[in-house]
């Protein structure tokens, strides 16, 4: 059933992390490039694009397993090893995107709560949120291996939602990436996009809106639409 929300109800926000409220996706890329490096995996800004920001997503593991890395354990201990390289190199070098601070802050000011639902392990989303001062605008963050299956399946977003109190139909998200997009279409959840550096290229086209910042949505983009 379609269901119009009062101009007073309240709505919960959903927003990624890395790319959208964060410019972190190029330290990500670097982590990932000097990871596969060892393996002598050359790992390129378009097969970055591809294997970890679309919904192919298929990520580090199967570069790991072409290079012979095959035993779960081993897996895990080269993901973690590109955390803690991820945390090297962006200390000290994330700023916000441009209009996320401002947006975030409007939320606020509407008296909506807001959660961050991100791909990226506990240990990157917390340095991040705690690196750049996002913890002043949400009230819970769910990363990728806190889930049973991260993006673009919609373990992330849900999870979010259940933190929050919310149904699915009461949240709205906020991404930069075809592969959050999908995740949030499966979660039941209305999708609204900002494109990073990295994906300006990805369809969008089952977005319910497309911006070049955040902080150009304004409330009744959200409350004149339906939430399905």
């Amino acid at each position: 059933m379609i269901r119009h929300p009062e101009k007073t109800a309240s709505i919960s926000v959903i927003c990624d992390l890395d790319g959208l409220l964060v410019d972190s996706e190029f330290w990500h890329f670097k982590a990932y490039q000097s990871i596969l490096k060892r393996y002598d995996i050359k790992l390129t800004e378009d097969l970055f694009v591809q294997g970890w920001l679309s919904e192919k997503q298929y990520g580090m593991r199967r570069y790991l397993e072409r290079a012979g890395v095959v035993e779960e354990a081993d897996i895990k201990k080269v993901r973690q090893e590109k955390a803690q390289r991820f945390v090297e190199l962006a200390q000290g070098n994330l700023k916000w995107m441009p209009g996320a601070r401002e947006f975030l802050a409007q939320v606020r000011e509407w008296g909506w709560d807001c959660g961050v639902g991100t791909g990226a392990h506990r240990s990157e989303s917390d340095f991040i949120i705690n690196e750049c001062g996002i913890s002043e605008y949400v009230n819970v963050w769910v990363s990728g291996d806190e889930v049973p299956k991260n993006k673009p399946h919609p373990d992330v977003f849900l999870k979010v939602a259940e933190k929050l109190g919310r149904n699915p139909q009461e949240c709205i998200v906020m991404e930069n990436s075809s592969m959050g997009l999908k995740a949030a279409s499966e979660a039941g959840m209305r999708c609204f996009v900002v494109p990073s550096r990295f994906t300006l290229q990805q369809d969008f086209s089952g977005a319910a809106k497309q911006s070049s910042r955040l902080d150009e949505f304004k409330r009744m983009d959200f409350e004149t639409e339906p939430i399905l």
